[in-house]
């Protein structure tokens, strides 16, 4: 070890003088371990949230579309075509329109799609979702709605409904087959299903389907897929991602994820502050010893060095105590939210408001290293300027009152 780092190991581990100035260096170890703590916290509930999200959309959707202006006419053509692309499993055509669904107390605008049962369910968790009902069971006037709109319309099992088509205001009775809940409340008020040869009666488009959906085995590698796919059709069809379908809600998410990380800086910043008041006094402090070590020959940076230095030992001190300390709370979180309700008697997070029975959790490595790594080299910033200031004490102004 450099003689300087052992220097400031040695300053740092040495009891102050003066208990403020512990203090403050207490303090600024606390709070670069809060600020890290709460960043780690947050950012992985965020990240849970926006993984749960994903994983609903994709639900009901598929990871990709292919489209074609005025319709497709030969979709088993075109699910050959995408079975045939690596990583895609499954294809299935689809048929998607507005109307409106009548129910016994009210009515409403939904989203209509005709889909293919034995189709649909190797490319969207649809059936999964079902609460009440099963998929196979599929007739040409089965509809499948969502619980909220079932609740809304007060329609069950079995319970008859209407259909009114965008197409001169034609009426369809249907009877409601199965009730789904996928969690994401747009879907779950608005969408309902119908068989494929119904839809194609509804809209009037005998022989044609709106789009064929496609499943690949990782959602992270669509716009791989998409542009592969794209080749193997040509550019009369063109390939979009479930990305491209929610583009507004991610890039809001991840926005608000960027801002929140900014904010949250701030906590380690006002530590920073700390280290650097911690480090003024600890310069005042040692005077008598910088004139000693710049009298036996130690040069300016050198002195730098070790001031420097203890910052460091401070940042990396606090953002270890703050790793522990996020890992730990983002672990617990759900059983000391679970120990709170029952403690104060309130749901703090009610499912349904959020649709989701526990708070989400995502830890990305990337991003605590990112945290870690910010906290320290903010903390080895903050050290510079009373590192500065001792380095330029001169040899006899420092010992001139000793």
């Amino acid at each position: 070890m450099r003689c300087e780092l052992f220097i400031g190991w040695r300053y740092f581990l040495t009891k102050r003088k003066g208990f403020f100035i512990s203090l403050v260096t207490l303090i600024s170890i606390l709070g670069v371990a809060i600020g890290v703590a709460t960043l780690i916290t947050v950012l992985a509930v965020m990240s849970g949230f926006g993984n749960e999200l994903k994983n609903k959309v994709i639900g009901v959707n598929s990871h990709l579309i292919v489209e074609k202006t005025g319709g497709i006419d030969d979709p088993a053509m075109i699910m050959a075509c995408a079975e045939k692309v690596e990583h895609v499993l499954a294809a299935s055509p689809f048929i998607a329109g507005q109307a409106m669904i009548q129910g016994r107390t009210d009515v409403s605008g939904v989203v209509v799609k005709g889909i293919d049962a034995s189709k649909e369910k190797k490319v969207t968790r649809i059936e999964d979702y079902l609460v009440e009902g099963i998929l196979e069971s599929w007739n040409l006037n089965g509809i499948i709605i969502g619980k909220e709109l079932a609740d809304r319309l007060n329609l069950g099992l079995k319970d008859t409904c209407r259909l009114i088509s965008p197409i001169k205001g034609e009426k369809h009775n249907f009877r409601v087959q199965a009730i789904f809940d996928s969690g994401m409340y747009e879907y779950d008020s608005s969408l309902v299903f119908v068989s494929l040869d119904k839809a194609q009666q509804i809209f009037r488009i005998p022989g044609l389907v709106t789009g064929v959906g496609v499943k690949i085995d990782d959602f992270y590698r669509t716009d791989k897929v998409r542009k592969e796919l794209q080749k193997a059709l040509g550019f009369s069809y063109w390939v979009r991602t479930w990305q491209d379908l929610n583009r507004n809600l991610f890039n809001a998410l991840e926005l608000e994820k960027r801002v929140m990380f900014i904010i949250l800086i701030l906590i380690i910043l006002v530590a920073a502050f700390n280290i650097a008041a911690s480090l003024i006094m600890m310069v005042m402090e040692k005077t008598r010893d910088i004139g000693i070590l710049k009298s036996i020959g130690f040069n300016s940076g050198g002195i730098m060095t070790i001031f420097t230095f203890e910052g460091l030992i401070i940042g990396l001190f606090g953002a270890v105590l703050g790793l522990v300390i996020g890992l730990v709370l983002t672990r617990s979180l759900n059983t000391i939210l679970s120990f709170l309700e029952r403690l104060s008697g309130v749901e703090i997070f009610p499912s349904s408001v959020y649709y989701f029975d526990k708070i989400p959790i995502a830890i990305n490595a990337g991003e605590v290293a990112l945290i870690v790594t910010s906290a320290v080299v903010i903390s080895l910033l903050a050290s510079l300027y009373p590192a500065r200031q001792a380095a330029k004490l001169e040899p006899i102004e420092a010992l001139r009152y000793e």
